[in-house]
């Protein structure tokens, strides 16, 4: 009994010095803007206040002859501190003036708490720097437009469209957003074949969903995207008086591909497809809806904290196309739009 009680009180020493040396209290679960959650709290010593270090390029040192465990080399790239502790989970925030590494932090990256610091600021401040939860952008677009309509002949209408939007994203958690956005354009097109009249669109275009975020390495992130789609596209012939409108329900598909390039720049690219589930053409002579698909577009930047403000720009391509159930009738619209938005969080 004694030589086991013994080689279990050896055993828990021999544990305890090996978890001393390990130089990692947590890693990274999920980034978002300039704060992350970590996998452990206050019972490894991550309390409100305390400052961390972010390392990489881990290696384990061995004794030459017995291969044990000797300690470890690493290097430190980016420091934060932590703003909220609970028991299994803490979140941090990046120090960004500190260093320009921290854009290189994603999900595994390795938490480290500097011993004998505890900046006081952030622990007495219960509501420092607390978590984003709302990110909200504004939107102006001005761009080319284009529409064809093919019944007994093709017709071609071209010309301008401005759209201002809004959309909201609504932070569920480190992975899931709730989003909605909503938009409305105007335009002019001009007669370019065909006997249809000039015509002045009206567009109006409404979606909500949810997205799943991915952390990739050097902290590209990828969003995948399901949601639902409200489309009404009506064209105004002020010559005849007449209205004709085209009103499209789908599911939409989206993926997007968020790429840092340095803490105040990141390149945007994203692609959805819309499957039409309902349609509706008021004007009867094109004949009843069988098919159709939109695809958007976009590729751009967001540019952060660029004299205090954050905003968006970038090229949308948006393309829309119905098949009517007679083989040589058929709708379709492109618009190609310089998308500038203003972005807030809170």
């Amino acid at each position: 009994n004694n030589k086991l009680k013994n080689l279990i009180i050896e055993i828990n020493e021999s544990l305890e010095n090996y978890s001393k040396m390990i130089p990692y209290e947590a890693v990274v679960l999920g980034v978002n803007n300039n704060i992350l959650s970590a996998s452990a709290g206050h019972e490894l010593g991550l309390r409100k206040g305390e400052k961390v270090n972010f390392i990489k390029n881990l290696v384990r040192k061995n004794h030459p002859l017995y291969h044990f465990a000797t300690g470890y080399e690493y290097e430190s790239f980016c420091s934060g501190y932590v703003i909220q502790s609970n028991l299994g989970m803490s979140l941090i925030e990046f120090d960004t003036k500190a260093n320009s590494g921290c854009a290189n932090i994603n999900s595994g990256t390795l938490v480290k708490k500097v011993p004998g610091f505890k900046n006081a600021y952030f622990s007495k401040n219960k509501n420092l720097s607390r978590p984003k939860l709302f990110f909200v952008r504004t939107l102006l677009g001005v761009g080319s437009s284009s529409t064809n309509i093919r019944s007994s002949q093709e017709n071609s209408l071209t010309g301008f469209q401005s759209d201002l939007g809004i959309e909201l994203d609504v932070i569920l958690s480190n992975k899931y957003i709730a989003y909605s956005k909503f938009f409305l354009g105007m335009g002019f097109l001009g007669k370019e074949k065909g006997v249809v009249q000039d015509q002045n669109p009206f567009v109006s275009d409404f979606e909500f969903g949810g997205v799943y975020k991915k952390g990739l390495s050097k902290g590209i992130n990828v969003n995948l995207s399901l949601g639902y789609n409200f489309f009404n596209y009506l064209l105004n012939d002020d010559q005849a008086s007449s209205t004709s409108e085209l009103s499209f329900n789908s599911i939409a598909l989206g993926a997007k591909v968020v790429i840092p390039i340095n803490k105040k720049i990141n390149l945007i690219s994203s692609f959805n497809i819309s499957l039409l589930e309902s349609a509706k053409f008021e004007n009867a002579y094109l004949g009843n809806v069988d098919k159709g698909s939109r695809y958007k577009l976009y590729l751009g930047a967001d540019f952060n904290n660029i004299f205090k403000y954050s905003f968006s720009s970038g090229i949308k391509i948006d393309s829309i196309n119905v098949d009517f159930n007679n083989d040589q009738r058929d709708f379709g619209a492109t618009n190609i739009t310089l998308l500038n938005s203003i972005n807030f969080n809170f």
